[in-house]
C-alpha cells in the first residue's frame, strides 16, 4: 500500500513539475479567445484518471500560455455539470466511451427531466483499458465454469460498470441472478472486497491503482482469461457491451499482461457547445506535443495520432467535436467517409432530442414525473425514442 501511494505521488509530482520540458513555443490561432483559466474535468482524486489529467494540463498550459487546472469528481455526470457551467471545458481521464453513450442516448440517470439526451462528443482517444474478472490468487475459481453461486462485488452508481459485469457474466453464460451479490459503495470498494475476502470476484480495469494495491495484498490476485476464439461467448458479451472490444492485456498489472481480455475504450470528450477554437487548439497540442508528454503516464502510449485514427474508423460510436474535425482536416486525417459517418450520427442525435421533447410534452400534462426511476415515464420515453437511430460502433454499421 505504501509503495502504491508513493508511486501515485511520484506520477502526480512529475507530471506537474515537468512543464518546462515541454517548452517549444506557444500554439495559437488568430482571433481565438481562450478562457482566462482552462478547466479539465476528470475522475476522482488519487486515481489514474486524475494523474493523466494533471500531465495533460501541464502540456496544455505550456503550449497555450493559459493556466490549466484539473477538476476531479467522482462521476461523469458531475464532470458534465462542470462543463455546462463553464468551469471546465473538457473531460480527460477516467471516462469510457460507453459512459458517454448513456448521455447521448438519454438513458439511465440522463432520462431525468434535468438532463435528457446530451449533445456531447469526442475530443480525442485516451487509452485502451484491459478489463476482466479478478479473483484472489488462492481462489478455487479457475474459470467461468466455477463462478455460479460465488460472491460478486457490485455497485450500482455507474450503469456502464454494471453492464460490464453483465457482459462478463454473459461471456460465461451466467446472469446476476446466478451470483450472490455483495453491494458496495464504489469501484474501488469492489476491488478491495475481493482482496479482503468479502467477495470472491469483481469486474476490474487492470491499469487502475486500486488493482495494483490488491496485487500487493497477502493473497495476491488472478484474472479469468476470455478466449478470443470463443465467438459465441463474445457475442453474448457484446450484447451487453457493444462499445467494447477484445485485447491482449497491456499497460496493466503484471498478472493481466498478455492475457486475452476485453478492452474498454476511454476517451476525452466535451459538450458540442464548447468553443471550436479551444478544442482545435487542444487537439493540436495533443498531436504536435505528443513526444513531450507521452512518457508522463503509461497510458499515453494510446494517445498517438495512429491510435486515434484506428479507433475513429473502427470502435468509434459517438460524434466528433467540430474542433477536432477541423484539426484532422487540416492535417489530412479526415475524409469524406468520416464526414458522412459523423453527419449521420449527429442527425440521429437531433432526432433523439425531438423525441425527448415529444415524450416530455406527453408526460407532463398527465402529471407523470420525468424521472429515471419512474416506470410510467420510462415507458413513454422508450416509446418515443424507439423510432430514433441507436448508436453503434462504426465498424459494426
Amino acid at each position: 500500500m505504501r509503495k502504491l501511494i508513493i508511486l501515485i505521488g511520484m506520477v502526480l509530482f512529475l507530471a506537474a513539475a515537468s512543464a518546462p520540458a515541454y517548452s517549444q513555443g506557444k500554439i495559437s490561432v488568430e482571433g481565438a479567445k481562450l478562457p482566462r483559466i482552462i478547466g479539465v474535468a476528470t475522475s476522482g482524486v488519487g486515481g489514474s484518471g486524475q494523474a493523466q489529467a494533471v500531465a495533460l494540463a501541464s502540456a496544455m498550459q505550456d503550449a497555450l500560455g493559459v493556466p490549466v487546472r484539473t477538476m476531479p469528481a467522482h462521476a461523469p455526470a458531475i464532470n458534465l455539470r462542470q462543463i455546462l457551467a463553464g468551469s471546465a471545458q473538457v473531460q480527460a481521464g477516467g471516462c469510457s466511451q460507453e459512459t458517454i453513450t448513456d448521455a447521448l442516448m438519454g438513458v439511465d440517470i440522463y432520462a431525468n427531466q434535468d438532463w435528457g439526451p446530451q449533445d456531447v462528443g469526442l475530443v480525442w482517444y485516451m487509452y485502451d483499458a484491459s478489463t476482466a474478472l479478478m479473483v484472489r490468487n488462492d481462489s478455487s475459481i479457475k474459470s467461468f465454469a466455477d463462478l455460479k453461486g460465488k460472491k460478486f462485488a457490485i455497485y450500482y452508481a455507474a450503469p456502464a460498470y454494471v453492464r460490464g459485469i453483465k457482459g462478463c457474466l454473459a461471456f460465461g453464460n451466467l446472469t446476476l441472478d446466478d451470483m450472490a451479490l455483495v453491494e458496495v459503495g464504489s469501484y474501488g470498494d469492489c476491488v478491495k472486497a475481493v482482496a479482503d475476502g468479502r467477495a470472491d470476484v469483481a469486474h476490474v480495469f487492470g491499469h487502475s491503482p486500486v488493482v495494483y494495491e490488491a496485487a500487493e495484498s497477502p493473497h495476491g490476485i488472478r484474472f479469468l482469461a476470455m478466449s478470443h476464439s470463443d465467438k459465441e461467448a463474445w457475442a453474448r458479451y457484446f450484447s451487453h457491451c457493444p462499445f467494447r472490444d477484445k485485447m491482449i492485456g497491456k499497460v496493466c498489472v503484471p498478472q493481466m499482461e498478455g492475457l486475452e481480455v476485453a478492452n474498454t475504450p476511454y476517451v476525452m470528450w466535451t459538450h458540442m457547445n464548447v468553443s471550436e477554437d479551444l478544442v482545435y487548439l487542444m487537439t493540436k497540442v495533443i498531436v504536435e506535443r505528443y513526444n513531450s508528454y507521452k512518457d508522463q503516464h503509461p497510458t499515453f502510449v494510446f494517445m498517438s495520432l495512429n491510435r486515434m485514427r484506428e479507433f475513429m474508423r473502427s470502435g468509434l460510436g459517438i460524434p466528433v467535436h467540430p474542433g477536432t474535425v477541423r484539426y484532422l482536416k487540416e492535417i489530412g486525417e479526415w475524409n469524406e467517409a468520416d464526414e458522412s459517418w459523423n453527419n449521420r450520427v449527429k442527425a440521429g442525435h437531433e432526432k433523439r432530442i425531438q423525441a425527448w421533447d415529444a415524450a416530455v410534452n406527453e408526460a407532463l400534462p398527465k402529471r407523470i414525473a420525468v424521472s429515471y426511476t419512474n416506470k410510467a415515464w420510462l415507458e413513454i420515453w422508450n416509446k418515443h425514442r424507439a423510432g430514433t437511430p441507436g448508436l453503434v460502433r462504426r465498424d459494426m454499421e
